[in-house]
């Protein structure tokens, strides 16, 4: 009796052992699969940071590279293959030896490996991708100042036979803004066009950080304006600000409050922009807003004329009462 009784706790105790042993053993299965998948993505790792290598064997030191800040390998005169950029910075590091043999113990290989490996080549990439398009958007907008002003311009030297052709014109329009930038107002507003499309591009991108799908209907109307900035601001596209001044008056207000209508000079449309740019300032969530309500109506009014609503954007004349005294009017 006695004999069946241990019998049946040993069964027991071996039950439970046996359980306690699985239990063990998927443990050990699960760590095993995780061991084999950092064990993939090293693999892959070293396989990206090889790839930079092996191009290093037939690459010198690249300026263009430099200046994009793109990570790559190159072959210095003294034949070792060093990186730069990416995880280096601007210091190169040696990675490997002149055949292309990674270094596998110093810092240079370590460092770009684990380069790949924590993901910062993906972040880099991203952002990479985002100062090019704002590069690109810049270069864009560069090429557009001007346009507006060039083709009112253009119609002028046509009609006084100073071109045979429209092409012809616009080109010499063209040229004589690029040789005087007063004809558009001088160098300060093709540098606000410039911030102000920065900016635009600033607040899209934390848009669609906000709203990855769409935007909500109150915004939909900003959809167009930071999807193509440079159209509503600089260039000849029919209703961007560059087109609205460059057939804009200006005007200044006498003693009894009458508008005195005056060509729109170099300085007038200086501080047009500039209080466009001022407005755009309220798209930045950093800046105080509560501080600027103030300068709105000293910056921008609504002028009723002929049954339409007419801008006005003020300059920085002001009365003895801080009231604006002149401005364009944008039609």
């Amino acid at each position: 009796m006695d004999y069946f009784n241990e019998l049946l706790e040993s069964y027991a105790r071996l039950k439970k052992r046996t359980f306690k042993l699985t239990f063990i053993n998927e443990a050990e299965d699960k760590n095993s699969d995780q061991d084999k998948m950092d064990d993939k993505m090293r693999k892959d790792a070293e396989a990206q940071a090889l790839a930079i290598v092996k191009a290093g064997t037939t690459q010198q030191w690249d300026a263009q590279k430099n200046k994009n800040n793109e990570l790559y390998a190159y072959t210095t005169k003294d034949d070792r293959i060093v990186g730069i950029n990416g995880p280096f910075g601007n210091r190169p590091q040696q990675v490997a030896d002149m055949g292309g043999n990674p270094l596998v113990d110093s810092e240079g290989w370590k460092k770009l490996v684990n380069y790949f490996l924590d993901g910062d080549a993906q972040r880099d990439e991203v952002e990479q991708t985002e100062e090019q398009q704002l590069e690109d958007l810049l270069i864009q907008a560069e090429e557009k100042i001007g346009g507006a002003t060039a083709k009112e311009l253009a119609k002028t030297l046509k009609k006084e036979g100073q071109a045979r052709t429209d092409s012809e014109a616009l080109r010499m329009a063209m040229e004589m803004i690029k040789s005087n930038p007063e004809l558009i107002g001088g160098k300060s507003v093709i540098a606000s066009y410039k911030r102000q499309v920065k900016s635009a591009f600033i607040y899209r991108k934390e848009l669609l950080a906000k709203y990855p799908k769409e935007l909500p209907e109150e915004l939909q109307d900003l959809q167009s304006f930071i999807d193509n900035p440079v159209k509503f601001i600089a260039g000849a596209s029919p209703g961007s600000l560059e087109e609205y001044l460059s057939r804009g008056s200006a005007f200044t207000l006498d003693e009894k409050g009458n508008q005195i209508i005056t060509d729109l000079g170099p300085g007038a449309i200086q501080e047009a922009v500039l209080a466009n740019e001022f407005l755009l300032s309220f798209l930045d969530p950093a800046e105080d807003y509560i501080g600027k309500c103030a300068d709105i109506a000293k910056t921008i009014g609504v002028q009723r004329t002929g049954g339409r609503n007419q801008i006005i954007l003020f300059g920085s004349e002001r009365d003895s009462d801080g009231v604006p005294t002149e401005g364009v009017s944008v039609n």
